[in-house]
């Protein structure tokens, strides 16, 4: 059976939800701080958490934030273990 368009969203955003706190561990930084990094403000993470949403634009807009990030950060620890090997 496939899902609703509305349950698809749900589960994209509470998949980003996770993808923040994964990237704040992954970072050694506060979620408050992931959160403004990729949402913009350092609020929006627990309003996502509390039932919050995002309009379609605005979360493919912060997943792809999110991606950056991240590959940046893989990208900055190989550049750091390269200079210190």
């Amino acid at each position: 059976m496939a899902l609703s368009l509305t349950t698809q969203h749900n589960r994209r955003v509470e998949r980003l939800v996770q993808g923040i706190k994964e990237y704040a561990s992954e970072a050694g930084v506060p979620e408050t701080t992931a959160s403004r990094r990729v949402l913009n403000a350092s609020h929006e993470l627990a309003r996502l958490q509390d039932g919050g949403s995002l309009s379609p634009k605005t979360l493919e807009l912060r997943e792809k934030r999110l991606r950056e990030l991240r590959r940046a950060l893989k990208g900055g620890a190989g550049q750091r273990q390269a200079v210190s090997a």
